[in-house]
């Protein structure tokens, strides 16, 4: 999970594991040992950023699969199935709140699924409902479609703005934010839920990102 992550001498040494099944470890003193012979294996690898992965590395993986966001309606079949397998008791609505909120992924679901039973608890309850679910969003500052403070920040910037910006100006004002950071965490999000779009000439606004942020007023 998440290749990227890997030392690059880590990525090194898949090279001749995947082509001829050898892994040659390194000693203390920085010299080869003795290579070792792998059985057959097959190795699956995840990542959240193609991109940080070595194109030699990448390009040796034969297949490849993309994963899509699961629908707000199997999240929250998702969710009730966890919490079923917990023993948990969560009702259908507040299912569907966390699910609204996910963006299609179950990771987030899962998080607010956990922060909504530590809410519970901590009110001497183990059941989620609406009012838990409402209670965990307030908590944690995020609205009904599931955005942060930072997300909402870079809306409204767009939003005075009153026309296109470029990243690296959404960047300077997102509390001092890398661009990559802000391209690779904060507008997945929101280009996803419909709420931005991004043009040759910078960052749009939709009508869609506009009427969320009154009825956040």
């Amino acid at each position: 999970d998440e290749m990227h992550g890997l030392k690059p001498a880590c990525r090194e040494a898949l090279y001749r594991a995947m082509e001829d099944r050898i892994v040659i470890p390194m000693a203390k003193a920085g010299k080869p040992g003795a290579a070792v012979k792998l059985p057959a294996f097959t190795l699956i690898g995840a990542t959240t950023d193609e991109w940080g992965l070595l194109p030699s590395l990448l390009q040796r993986f034969k297949y490849r699969v993309r994963m899509e966001r699961m629908s707000a309606a199997d999240l929250a079949l998702a969710i009730s199935q966890r919490s079923l397998r917990k023993g948990w008791s969560v009702t259908a609505e507040a299912a569907g709140m966390i699910a609204d909120r996910a963006h299609g992924t179950p990771r987030l679901a899962i998080g607010l699924l956990d922060g909504a039973m530590d809410v519970a608890l901590a009110g001497g309850s183990t059941d989620i409902d609406a009012m838990i679910v409402q209670a965990t969003a307030d908590i944690w500052r995020i609205d009904s479609l599931g955005l942060d403070n930072t997300a909402r920040k870079y809306l409204q910037h767009l939003a005075d703005a009153n026309g296109p910006l470029r990243l690296n100006v959404v960047a300077s004002k997102l509390e001092g934010l890398s661009r990559r950071t802000v391209e690779m965490r904060v507008e997945p999000e929101l280009v996803y839920l419909g709420l931005i779009t991004k043009e040759s000439n910078g960052r749009w606004l939709t009508a869609a990102g506009k009427q969320h942020l009154k009825e956040q007023l």
